[in-house]
């Protein structure tokens, strides 16, 4: 069932499609097409994680009932043990805020999710603690404007 709310709008794409033999109508049906696959493939969530540089992870978001989109952005931080609070250069006050923060962590044999309550993420700075890890990565997703 179609529809033009964006809230409930999910972008499938047809799996058959007959084309008019006409030369307009044909160009009418692959405009639309066009519009239809570039609209599908825009909407997908992106599964780019760039370490030390934040890319688009394809998520829109909208808040309080508001038709403005939030875009989201991703960046992923390795750390070690020999640093477990270090900068996420992000300049919080220009954005909307996190709507995702983990990671993982190895203590050199095994792997193991970061629990919430050990990973905080200040003003400047990502904190990791009560955790003993060799190594490990953090993920963080925000939202701004788009």
């Amino acid at each position: 069932m179609p529809t033009n709310n964006v809230f409930n709008r999910v972008n499938l794409l047809r799996t058959t499609r007959t084309f008019p033999q006409e030369d307009q109508q044909l160009t009418d049906e692959l405009t639309k097409m066009y519009t239809e696959v570039a609209g599908s493939v825009n909407s997908r969530t992106i599964g780019i994680f760039p370490v030390n540089h934040p890319s688009p992870n394809g998520e829109v978001w909208y808040l309080g009932g508001s038709n403005q989109k939030q875009g989201g952005l991703r960046q992923v931080y390795m750390f070690t043990s020999a640093a477990l609070t270090f900068p996420h250069m992000i300049n919080i006050s220009q954005i909307w805020g996190f709507v995702h923060i983990y990671g993982t962590y190895t203590d050199g044999t095994n792997w193991f999710p970061i629990p919430g309550q050990d990973l905080e993420v200040t003003p400047t700075n990502i904190v990791v603690s009560g955790i003993a890890p060799t190594s490990g990565t953090v993920v963080l997703e925000w939202l701004s404007e788009v």
